[in-house]
């Protein structure tokens, strides 16, 4: 069954209670409510798959639409996929 959540995700009772070996629950303590978590081990390790997949031939590009925040456009050039924009203020 597909599922939004890492493969990191632990699910207890149909409730998620663990991301990246990280409880939810003291990350909402910590930083507060709502909160975005992502995973960088499991973000990272699916661009590199995605790389592996199309081969050194290809660009690969991380579609900025998906999560554009500077952490995450951050590891995209660092694993050396382009960032697709749609405009000059996501480009900046």
């Amino acid at each position: 069954m597909s599922t939004p959540f890492p493969r990191t995700a632990v699910i207890d009772d149909g409730r998620l209670i663990q991301i990246g070996g990280v409880a939810v629950a003291e990350l909402g303590h910590q930083h507060g409510t709502p909160l975005y978590v992502v995973d960088e081990a499991e973000l990272v390790g699916r661009m590199r798959e995605y790389r592996e997949a199309f081969g050194a031939a290809a660009d690969v590009a991380y579609a900025s639409k998906a999560l554009c925040v500077t952490g995450v456009l951050q590891l995209a050039a660092r694993e050396g996929l382009h960032v697709d924009v749609a405009s000059r203020g996501e480009a900046h």
